[in-house]
């Protein structure tokens, strides 16, 4: 029976005459399937509607399409891909269902059985059967979703209580990415989704939202403003639970960790999927030490991997930091390389971490070393350093002491593993190598002067 508005059959007469005897059936069961599942990666689509008259001029090679039209070929492929609802459940293809029928969207979902769903697209809630067939599929699937990475326009058509399943428990969520046009409008109409997965997504790797209002960790009771102490500790617990399952399932090599004003980003230094990535901030500059409290959230995370780190502080002068943000820097026990493109990183660390020592020493409760096996410390971002005068600034002379005084700390301090590199070449004319004069055995790498290096060439 063939559909005029999808062009698939959804009873289909495999064509089984010679099959037996032709190069198809002779194909390895492993190779086979192997090619079943590269062809079943929606990642593969190369297509998707932006508006809602899009058209999909090249869907019979979607992922979805060519599973579907492999299963007719044959019987001796209709068998295997009918009973593999691993394959299926993978295959929710919303730009691709958007042009069938009520019947196929219900065969495909029949044929993913129990298995974890992928579902992925555009959903346009203008057209009813677009919208239906999505609250449809999660409303009844919402438990065994483990990737849901969806744009929905006209989002305010959606009834606010289908997104009450976001306050579900989500057991089996792995990637969660909602870009909802007019935002959601959950039923407690306060436009804030609360208690977000019940507190519990134990495999969730990835989590983006945009124009979605979460409010992570907090009861329905609780008042919007201000944030207290509590509501950070509980969201804590849900950034401590997400941050461990992901660096158990994915190593990290390179590490940012930057304060500013205003926010806190911690996240994977180089672009990679999954990438972590948390970014906090407050309105309020005074609010800034209310946010360290997250740092504990780290505690129990393993960062033995990682070697390169970029560390930044850009605060006011009215602002101080506190022995919070040590706690996560004492994790990085494996990094070699670190870097910072702010002016005020490492004076801001060197004081930091003297006053901790101090008191530390003095009630000997806490033995430390930080980045004991650090090697090179290296300025980047030239457009944070270099000025239009050849006059060198204070903050710049400042970073240079003030980084000199940092690699003698930690060679007196008993840290076994010297700095042996020091890289200045970002700050350019402003570079001061004989700051390091008096520290033996480092090598200060600096941009020459256009005269040293004009030198240098007629040496050659």
């Amino acid at each position: 029976m063939e559909h005029a508005d999808s062009g698939l059959d959804i009873v289909a007469n495999p064509v089984d005459s010679g099959a037996s005897r032709s190069p198809i059936s002779q194909l390895d069961q492993d190779v086979m399937w192997r090619i079943f599942s590269m062809n079943a990666n929606m990642n593969n689509d190369d297509e998707f509607r932006i508006y809602s008259n899009d058209k999909l001029k090249n869907k019979n090679n979607r992922a979805l399409y060519t599973t579907w039209h492999s299963s007719q070929v044959c019987r001796f492929w209709r068998r295997p891909l009918l009973n593999a609802p691993t394959l299926w459940a993978q295959l929710i293809d919303l730009d691709g269902l958007s042009s069938v029928d009520d019947l196929m969207k219900e065969e495909i979902v029949r044929r993913s059985g129990l298995c974890p769903l992928a579902i992925a697209g555009h959903v346009f809630a203008i057209f009813p059967k677009e919208k239906d067939f999505f609250i449809s599929i999660i409303r009844n699937n919402w438990a065994r979703i483990r990737s849901l990475k969806v744009s929905i326009s006209q989002s305010n058509k959606i009834p606010g209580d289908v997104w009450d399943v976001l306050s579900e428990p989500a057991q089996t969520l792995e990637h969660f990415r909602i870009r909802a046009s007019n935002g959601l409008n959950p039923s407690n109409n306060n436009g804030i989704i609360s208690n977000v997965f019940a507190n519990y997504s134990p495999f969730l790797k990835s989590f983006r939202s945009w124009k979605i209002n979460f409010n992570f960790g907090s009861g329905d009771d609780e008042a919007d403003e201000p944030p207290t102490q509590s509501t950070i500790i509980l969201a804590t617990k849900v950034l401590s639970r997400y941050s461990q399952s992901f660096f158990e399932n994915n190593p990290v090599t390179t590490f940012q960790y930057a304060i500013t004003h205003t926010t806190i980003t911690i996240a994977e230094y180089r672009s990679k999927t999954p990438m972590y990535r948390i970014f906090v901030g407050c309105g309020d500059p005074g609010q800034l030490p209310l946010l360290f409290t997250l740092f504990e959230a780290y505690s129990s995370c393993d960062f033995s991997h990682v070697e390169t780190l970029l560390f930044d502080i850009d605060i006011f002068p009215s602002q101080t930091i506190n022995a919070d943000v040590l706690k996560i820097l004492f994790k990085f026990n494996s990094v070699k390389s670190l870097l910072f493109s702010k002016p005020g990183t490492i004076p801001a660390l060197y004081s930091l971490v003297r006053e901790y020592t101090d008191t530390t020493r003095s009630s000997e409760a806490i033995q430390f070393s930080l980045f004991p096996s650090l090697t090179a410390i290296k300025a980047i971002g030239a457009y944070n350093f270099v000025s239009q005068t050849k006059k060198v600034s204070p903050a710049l002379l400042l970073l240079q002491e003030t980084l000199a005084k940092f690699v003698i700390w930690r060679r007196d301090y008993g840290i076994e593993v010297p700095v042996e590199v020091i890289d200045i070449s970002d700050l350019g004319d402003a570079a001061k190598v004989e700051i390091f004069n008096s520290i033996s055995g480092i090598k200060v790498i600096c941009k020459a002067s256009p005269d040293e290096a004009e030198g240098a060439k007629n040496e050659l």
